[in-house]
């Protein structure tokens, strides 16, 4: 059975955690486990984090994506947003084309890499309107297996400085070994060295 806590609250458990592992050198592995709406916050603070939009293309002629809603499913991570666009030629400083509207739903893989998660086979899934179909095709989906960037050794270290503010510690290194869905969670098992003093 596993406890749920809400995002915040997730300092003093990992520094728990990370203390007892540093305490007992036999440990090789933690785990995280996030359930979706900590995954939909994670969403909201790494893509949408320019006034609550994602660029897709700026400019004159643009494209953004807004009002993010994030499930997990099938391994997964379903992103599902407001797309508006002005797509066309740039001229003088002006677009000329045509705005467009639609709801998109995209998803993709998480991924280990490093000490940190990204998302792998990104795909579009579902567009509301289908006349820009092709328009998405062409590549102003491309940002987001890059955009999407969960970096676990800088996240660890900033939880545990908020965490135990009087203990001084150092996150050394962080080894993300998988990221799986099962069960509307996002697991992840890493391997981490912590020197506190």
């Amino acid at each position: 059975m596993h406890r749920s806590y809400p995002l915040e609250r997730l300092g003093p458990w990992l520094f728990a955690m990370c203390l007892g592992a540093f305490l007992c050198p036999s440990a090789r592995a933690a785990e995280i486990v996030l359930q979706a709406s900590a995954v939909d916050k994670l969403v909201k603070q790494s893509l949408f984090s320019d006034g609550g939009r994602h660029y897709l293309k700026r400019g004159a002629c643009s494209a953004y994506l807004e009002q993010p809603t994030t499930t997990l499913k099938d391994g997964r991570i379903w992103i599902r947003a407001h797309l508006s666009s002005r797509l066309g030629i740039e001229n003088g400083g002006n677009c000329i084309g045509s705005d467009f509207a639609s709801w998109v739903e995209s998803s993709g893989r998480p991924v280990a890499s490093g000490s940190s998660i990204g998302l792998d086979d990104v795909r579009i899934d579902s567009i509301e309107d289908q006349s820009i179909g092709a328009s998405l095709g062409n590549g102003l989906l491309s940002a987001f297996p890059t955009a999407f960037n969960l970096d676990l050794k800088s996240s660890t270290q900033q939880l545990l400085a908020s965490a135990a503010p009087t203990i001084q510690s150092t996150v050394d290194s962080v080894v993300v070994k998988s990221a799986t869905i099962s069960d509307d969670r996002l697991s992840i098992v890493f391997d981490f060295k912590l020197t506190a003093k």
